[in-house]
């Protein structure tokens, strides 16, 4: 999601339908905080929504919830932030 939202800030168009040299910037984790709300069953459908809540050039915080047949059984936050280049080509 925080990858998906600097995306699109930069004017990126991500969609299937776009040419092949568009890529994502890459994100890792900071830190996850996950709160379980109650037991989420096995074998319905499951549902993540995320949304960022905060913004920076560098990071970006997400709140997110896992469904099963509509009912929200845990909420999270993540902070991820941006990889630096040197860390994608391994120099």
């Amino acid at each position: 999601t925080g990858a998906a939202f600097a995306a699109r800030a930069a004017g990126q168009d991500l969609s299937r339908d776009a040419p092949p040299s568009a890529e994502a910037p890459r994100f890792v984790t900071a830190s996850l905080n996950v709160d379980f709300l109650r037991p989420t069953p096995i074998g319905p459908e499951l549902e993540i929504r995320g949304s960022v809540t905060e913004a920076t050039e560098r990071k970006a915080v997400v709140a997110a919830t896992l469904s099963a047949d509509g009912v929200i059984t845990a909420r999270g936050t993540v902070v991820v932030v941006r990889m630096p280049e040197s860390m994608m080509t391994g120099d």
